[in-house]
């Protein structure tokens, strides 16, 4: 900036990542870069995109459970009915 020249530079708030893996140092890139104030047209940038190797990320650990039961399995059949030989009824 020159004297009195007021300019200011906005920050986006959303950046790209180079990489979709865990690890300190990686690429970032921001675009829509713009300068701002009274005095921002006498000023440029060489570009409205930066990348530089700021970023980092970790890995967040995977929680599963166990899937209810999609049947019941009961230990005798319907009254009347014969048991299966070598299985147990199953209650669909």
């Amino acid at each position: 900036m020159l004297g009195s020249d007021t300019a200011g530079f906005n920050y986006p708030t959303a950046g790209t990542y180079g990489t979709s893996q865990a690890g300190t140092g990686l690429m970032v890139t921001a675009n829509g870069l713009s300068l701002s104030g009274i005095n921002a047209g006498d000023y440029w940038l060489v570009s409205s995109t930066v990348a530089t190797p700021i970023g980092t990320t970790g890995v967040v650990p995977l929680t599963t459970k166990p899937a209810p039961p999609l049947w019941t399995i009961t230990g005798s059949p319907p009254s009347g009915q014969n048991r299966p030989t070598g299985g147990v009824v199953v209650d669909l």
